[in-house]
């Protein structure tokens, strides 16, 4: 049976309205909602930069998250054709072209790294720092399944790839 990772829209709800939380304190402390008093040796004007600065950071993030909230399908599968992910490309990475697979359980932050024997017929995915974390970087956060379950996903379908001494 294969792998199959969704989004998990209940965290991303959650995350989007900790988001919102803060955008708002972040237009409190610029003095969107009327002046704001010193606090804890904080100038006005030093608490009205972060407020704006916070404001705009989180407004991203919330940015970023709203759409996949209504997002659907697949964003990672593993079968007997390869790898499959979303965030990395519309196609699937073959096993033939799958060299090595790492993984790394880092609490919340739950990674798989692909090294690619031919790193080039995937050019567009390539990844900053590639020589060090792999080709391609798979992410589960935000997913509804565990590093486990992927990790079996691996060693069911492509025995021997994945390099269990870094886990």
């Amino acid at each position: 049976m294969p792998f199959e990772a969704y989004l998990d829209r209940r965290r991303i709800a959650v995350l989007i309205a900790i988001g919102v939380v803060f955008v708002l304190l972040g237009v409190w402390l610029a003095g969107g909602f009327g002046a704001v008093g010193p606090i804890r040796g904080w100038s006005p004007q030093a608490l009205h930069v972060f407020g704006w600065i916070a404001s705009l950071f989180f407004g991203c993030g919330v940015a970023v998250l709203v759409p996949k909230l209504f997002s659907s399908g697949v964003e990672i599968r593993i079968d007997s054709e390869g790898v499959y992910a979303r965030r990395s490309g519309p196609s699937v990475i073959p096993w033939s072209v799958i060299q090595r697979i790492t993984t790394v359980d880092a609490g919340r932050v739950q990674l798989a790294h692909l090294f690619l024997d031919d790193s080039s017929a995937f050019s567009g995915r390539r990844r900053l720092g590639a020589a060090a974390f792999g080709d391609i970087t798979l992410s589960l956060q935000g997913t509804d399944r565990k590093l486990s379950e992927m990790r079996a996903a691996f060693d069911h379908f492509a025995p021997g790839r994945r390099d269990s001494s870094a886990d």
